[in-house]
């Protein structure tokens, strides 16, 4: 939701605290498979004390869900450079996936 602060317009999220996900669906309705994705990681200000990974979650043509989650390529600053992570082999047939970065409790 996009919201106007201080004569700038920015982007807020619905719920704080949580990020939005980046989500890839097929526009065809016909299933995909997720072989490799590449992505990169900027840490809130604050950062998280916990380790922050990547989470998949896929929803298959038949609507079943798959998850997967992948911690982020090591890195010597504050930030974390973009990298390509394997998919497990359960990432076929999908409808659709949603990406999230999270902090891992646990």
């Amino acid at each position: 939701m996009w919201r106007r602060r201080w004569g700038r317009w920015r982007l807020q999220a619905m719920q704080p605290r949580f990020t939005s996900p980046l989500r890839v669906a097929a526009v065809d309705a016909v299933p995909f498979r997720l072989n490799t994705f590449s992505a990169a990681f900027v840490p809130l200000d604050p950062p998280s004390l916990q380790a922050t990974v990547i989470v998949a979650k896929g929803t298959t043509a038949a609507g079943a869900e798959v998850t997967a989650s992948w911690a982020f390529a090591s890195s010597v600053t504050t930030s974390f450079p973009f990298a390509a992570y394997t998919a497990p082999a359960a990432f076929s047939n999908l409808a659709r996936v949603e990406f999230y970065a999270c902090s891992l409790v646990g």
